[in-house]
């Protein structure tokens, strides 16, 4: 992990100010965007975005769930899989949960998945689950 930031400070550093989407662009890559979460008074607002209802207002299930951390996590090397990512092979099998689990792995678990991470592919390699077919924008992130 290349860095951990609260919320306030990713939404206030301008070199993630990128990271918010811009619903209204006919570019659906602009759309995308994780740095949803402006800080107002005693809290937080949703921008419209992809984990916004359709009408951009705040689907609060969502909101809840993102803010559930205490930090944004930024990372310098990642694979993304989109809708179909590899299976997990079975020394690893035990990292298949749900969204949100949380857990304390043994020292050999962790081994065996940073050997596993080491030897994938970088970047994105799959179109998201909810993206429009045919529509190939993802490929520029």
């Amino acid at each position: 992990m290349a860095e951990i930031l609260s919320f306030e400070e990713y939404w206030a550093d301008p070199e993630y100010r990128s990271r918010r989407p811009i619903m209204n662009s006919p570019r659906i890559i602009d759309r995308t965007g994780d740095n949803i979460y402006e800080p107002v008074s005693g809290g937080y607002r949703q921008l419209p975005s992809f984990h916004s209802n359709c009408d951009g207002s705040e689907r609060a299930d969502r909101k809840r769930a993102d803010l559930g951390g205490n930090n944004v996590l930024i990372g310098e090397r990642f694979t993304y899989w989109g809708r179909s990512g590899p299976a997990l092979p079975g020394q690893i099998e035990f990292l298949a949960v749900g969204r949100g689990h949380r857990c304390n792995f043994a020292n050999d678990q962790v081994s065996a998945v940073v050997r596993w991470f080491e030897d994938l592919p970088g970047g994105v390699q799959g179109a998201p689950a909810e993206w429009m077919a045919g529509d190939h924008s993802w490929r520029q992130s």
